[in-house]
């Protein structure tokens, strides 16, 4: 088996949410045109991933990029 590339799809059409490899997406929550995509991607330790969500594509880190951790689901409340 290759390795993990995190994506998801809208309108039919693949969007990669890092340009390498070595994510995994856990959960994805739509609100109005806004994506929001939980999970986990490459950490500057080799062994270990850091927690992160990507709102329409953007990563943010859920905690220090050196850390191992993992984000399991998101939830979003509409204003």
């Amino acid at each position: 088996m290759g390795p993990k590339v995190a994506k998801y799809w809208k309108n039919r059409q693949a969007l990669s949410l890092l340009d390498g490899t070595g994510a995994e997406v856990t959960s994805i929550a739509v609100v109005g045109s806004d994506v929001y995509v939980t999970g986990s991607g490459p950490s500057v330790n080799v062994y270990g991933s850091v927690a992160k969500y990507w709102k329409n594509g953007q990563p943010i880190a859920l905690k220090d990029v050196t850390s191992i951790a993992h984000a399991n689901s998101i939830g979003v409340m509409k204003r």
